[in-house]
């Protein structure tokens, strides 16, 4: 893995592991999970003991039982621990469907790489999956949302998965479109809702005013899990006048 830095608009270009200048923690988040909205009612205040969210023994892809456990600092699967101030990347998503999902979330610090997959065959386990991607919403998400936001604010241009984001528009590729002929970000409409695929599509408008596919989300890719929030806060700061 590697950090770009490329001469757009200020000059710098930051890639989907770069971390930009610092942004305060939030106190609560909700955003967006597998198309559906997962609350996490945690409030976390400076000083705060620490507080342990997961603390469960799990069936790994490869059918051998790990732990796993998530509090308001760090998360460890096996033998790998991680902190959440040190997560410059992140990816989560489930595939699948209830009789029969895999679970997988990958947590990236500079060079470091961990990697959490498990079976989940019944609700409890899926909902120590849902509890585990809502401590991450809390301590890295956001903050790396808001990161990125203020970068591209600073006249940066930032990625995260296979997009690039700057005032100026949303761009794959060699393509881009400005902020205001985006649509909407959703499933596609042939998508069955009861089967988990972790992916999104990003819909805008064309020259002659038909709505098309315009890029596609994948959850699995490093911080495409932060592509919602940051395409919708773009598209309201920066749509006016374009």
């Amino acid at each position: 893995m590697r950090e770009e830095h490329r001469g757009r608009e200020s000059g710098r270009t930051l890639g989907v592991f770069a971390r930009p200048r610092s942004a305060r923690r939030p106190r609560r988040v909700e955003v967006q999970q597998d198309v559906r909205r997962v609350a996490f009612a945690g409030v976390v205040e400076v000083g705060a003991p620490r507080q342990v969210y997961v603390d469960a023994r799990l069936r790994g892809i490869a059918w051998r039982k790990q732990r796993l456990v998530v509090d308001s600092e760090h998360v460890s699967w096996g033998g790998k621990s991680v902190l959440f101030d040190q997560v410059t990347a992140l990816a989560y998503w489930a595939t699948g469907t209830a009789l029969a999902r895999g679970c997988e979330i990958e947590l990236c610090a500079g060079m470091k790489r961990t990697h959490i997959a498990f079976r989940a065959r019944d609700e409890v386990k899926y909902d120590v999956f849902k509890r585990t991607i809502a401590a991450l919403q809390t301590h890295v998400e956001r903050r790396l949302v808001g990161e990125l936001l203020a970068a591209v604010a600073a006249g940066e241009q930032v990625e995260a998965a296979s997009l690039r984001l700057s005032r100026a528009g949303l761009g794959v590729g060699r393509s881009q479109v400005p902020w205001a002929a985006i649509v909407a970000v959703q499933p596609p409409a042939w998508r069955n809702p009861k089967v988990l695929t972790g992916d999104l599509l990003v819909y805008a408008r064309g020259e002659r005013g038909d709505v098309k596919p315009f890029a596609h989300i994948f959850f699995s890719q490093p911080n495409g899990v932060l592509l919602p929030a940051l395409i919708q806060a773009c598209a309201a700061q920066y749509s006016a006048g374009l």
